[in-house]
């Protein structure tokens, strides 16, 4: 699954999605590939609709490569991720923008209340939290920082709190860590993971039996449709004239020959 570049190129391309890898397999006719991550494939699905949106391969998820297009394999809503870490607040210790990975660097005064900045190792790039908003910026959090200017170019991303727990992180209030999920800009954000605790009550398995080359044969056959019935009106009624003529005809010279 490729991911538009934006601000930063913190999306990850570089690596084949569940739908690439299931398609593959089935195009040769083989399980091979499938086989080293297991085959068990789920619905991305969505709040509203488990049973939506593209597979995802069990081993796919919580490995810190969105799969899905809304994250959900990562956001903890097909399973509860296992933290790699956590620092004393409870939060992650790692947190993974795209491709690109934030350490904890300590506390910091965002206006309102304290909470953890994080920093990308050998750069001028940092998360961190100033008066009412997370940013994803080139401004150091820290005493007297000034509000990051989008005018400047100073901001990757940024995003409010979502509030208490929203149910896709666990035993972890919102406002306090940066938020899992999509910031602005395109940005997925999500806590660094060691592979998953356990999968979701509501997760669903997907039918990957009709993906790639094979799919023409599962498809059902269309049911009749308003041209179907055009099209048998048409021809019928055009047989119907051609049999009339012929009856006439054929009745017309009976009569001939009669007299």
């Amino acid at each position: 699954m490729n991911y538009p570049q934006s601000k930063g190129a913190f999306r990850a391309s570089s690596f084949l999605s569940s739908l690439d890898i299931i398609k593959l397999a089935n195009l040769y006719d083989s399980n091979a590939v499938c086989a080293e991550f297991n085959q068990t494939s789920f619905y991305c699905g969505t709040d509203d609709n488990v049973e939506s949106g593209p597979p995802v391969l069990d081993s796919k998820i919580c490995d810190n490569k969105p799969d899905c297009p809304g994250g959900e394999d990562e956001n903890g809503q097909l399973a509860e991720c296992k933290r790699a870490a956590t620092v004393t607040s409870g939060c992650c210790s790692t947190y993974i923008a795209g491709s690109s990975h934030y350490e904890y660097d300590g506390d910091h005064d965002g206006g309102n209340s304290v909470k953890p900045k994080y920093n990308m190792p050998t750069t001028d790039k940092y998360i961190g939290f100033f008066d009412d908003t997370w940013f994803i910026s080139n401004v150091k959090p820290e005493p007297d920082a000034y509000y990051p200017d989008d005018n400047y170019d100073e901001i990757l991303a940024q995003k409010e709190p979502n509030g208490v727990n929203n149910g896709t992180q666990t035993e972890v209030d919102d406002q306090h860590c940066p938020p899992i999920g999509l910031w602005s800009n395109g940005i997925f954000v999500m806590c660094k993971s060691d592979g998953y605790e356990k999968l979701s009550e509501s997760i669903v398995e997907y039918d990957v039996t009709c993906l790639g080359p094979k799919a023409e044969s599962c498809i059902p056959p269309p049911g009749l449709t308003f041209k179907d019935i055009e099209e048998f009106l048409f021809w019928g009624a055009l047989l119907v004239i051609i049999l009339g003529t012929c009856v006439m005809a054929q009745w017309t010279r009976s009569k001939s020959n009669y007299h």
